[in-house]
């Protein structure tokens, strides 16, 4: 083990419990002859494994028709689709139509296409865990990558569904460590990492909020410009106006449909189900719900002076507000939780409380962003048990940053 000073046991504490969870799901997948593996890495979407990749790979090959063609199985803003082109360029294996996908899926030179993709994903998140955690020496950054690389949300959801989403949430972190740089170069790049990530997935556009908190007026005019030329410009490929007409039907399409746990509306609907409210009132309520809660986070995004809080009130939003939000979703979280190891410690100084409430909030992330040990008894209870419980993290966390504003700002100075 690493040894770091006090104000970074933190960290300490994660590596131990990732390499616990690594060993402990080992032992899990030999004991269960392969089984336990079989379970966490299977699909309950039914669309196979990789295949959100494999799609929109094909997908992208129609160019101007995609939109009008596929509905919304393209479902993604046009500038993942250019960088979707791309890679179909490089090796462009003839496939029936979209849903003939699994030809070049099964293609030896495709997968390793896919394979150098996802290596040149981890290395980004290499890079920047290098950057933030050099201080420390080459080992961290190695252990930190790793485990984050085995987590339940990057293999076990992102990488296993092939979804861009893996790749667009450490463009994020990227985006948010890059903004907090002297350098007035990095800072910009920052803004630009930001339109790019709302050009692969829509959701990083909120991040744009991190800039109207600083009241950095400047800055959020020119992200609103990269904003307009990353995300909307690139449609002149995809069938212009059209395009966003089709696309506008597609995301509406996909609301409607049934929400997971995962979700904040799911999560309503699932309450109210358990205190005996009718289907079509929990439904309502349900859509309520979630926009109430969807305006206090941004509030209390506003209000708390914690970073990584605020960055867990984002993180949420992205997540779980879209009612059609599968679980690889979750990897929104990461920045939170790289800045909580960054500005959180476990300390005499400070009172027993506040310890317990730093420990807690570490063990909720260290369990999502670890080997996903703890499925190797009922994969989908487990997962689901897993969401319950950062749900109920970040309800905890909108009532301290709420305790916390009320207590300093209006108590304390009376």
């Amino acid at each position: 083990m690493v040894k770091l000073s006090g104000r970074h046991n933190l960290i300490n504490a994660y590596i131990l419990l990732g390499l616990l969870s690594c060993i402990s799901f080992v032992i899990a997948c030999i004991v269960s002859d392969g089984g336990m593996f079989v379970m966490a890495t299977s699909d309950p979407t039914g669309k196979g494994i990789f295949g959100d990749h494999f799609i929109h790979v094909v997908g992208s090959s129609y160019l101007n028709q995609m939109y009008e063609l596929y509905g919304d199985a393209c479902c993604f803003p046009p500038f993942a689709y250019l960088l979707y082109y791309l890679i179909y360029c490089i090796d462009p294996v003839y496939c029936v139509d979209i849903w003939d996908w699994f030809t070049m899926r099964d293609s030896n030179s495709t997968m390793l296409l896919f394979v150098s993709y996802i290596v040149i994903e981890f290395l980004l998140l290499a890079w920047i865990l290098q950057r933030l955690y050099r201080q420390y020496g080459f080992k961290i950054g190695v252990l930190m990558t790793s485990l984050i690389v085995v987590s339940y949300p990057f293999m076990f959801a992102a990488t296993r569904h092939g979804n861009c989403v893996g790749i667009t949430a450490i463009i994020c972190l990227i985006a948010v460590v890059l903004g907090e740089s002297d350098s007035k170069l990095e800072q910009e790049i920052a803004l630009i990492l930001i339109a790019v990530a709302a050009g692969m997935k829509f959701y990083p556009a909120i991040l744009g909020l991190i800039y109207l908190k600083r009241k950095d007026w400047k800055k959020v005019a020119r992200l609103i410009v990269y904003g307009i030329v990353i995300v909307i410009g690139p449609f002149v490929f995809f069938g212009g106006i059209d395009g966003i007409r089709h696309l506008a039907g597609h995301l509406t399409a996909l609301s409607d449909r049934e929400a997971g746990i995962n979700t904040f509306e799911g999560l309503f609907t699932w309450m109210f189900s358990k205190i005996g409210v009718l289907a079509p009132h929990a439904q309502t309520l349900s859509v309520i719900g979630t926009n109430v809660l969807f305006v206090v986070l941004i509030i209390c995004f506003f209000l708390t002076k914690k970073k990584w809080q605020g960055m867990l009130f984002i993180g949420a939003i992205m997540t779980s507000y879209i009612s059609s939000s599968f679980d690889y979703n979750c990897v929104y979280y990461l920045p939170a939780f790289i800045m909580f190891l960054q500005e959180e410690y476990i300390g005499a100084e400070q009172n027993k409380f506040t310890n317990i409430w730093i420990a807690y909030n570490m063990l909720v992330f260290a369990m999502l962003f670890t080997v996903p040990f703890y499925l190797s008894f009922v994969f989908y209870n487990m997962a689901t048990g897993l969401f319950l419980i950062i749900h109920a993290t970040v309800f905890f966390n909108l009532v301290n940053s709420l305790y916390e504003f009320i207590y300093f700002k209006v108590i304390k100075k009376q």
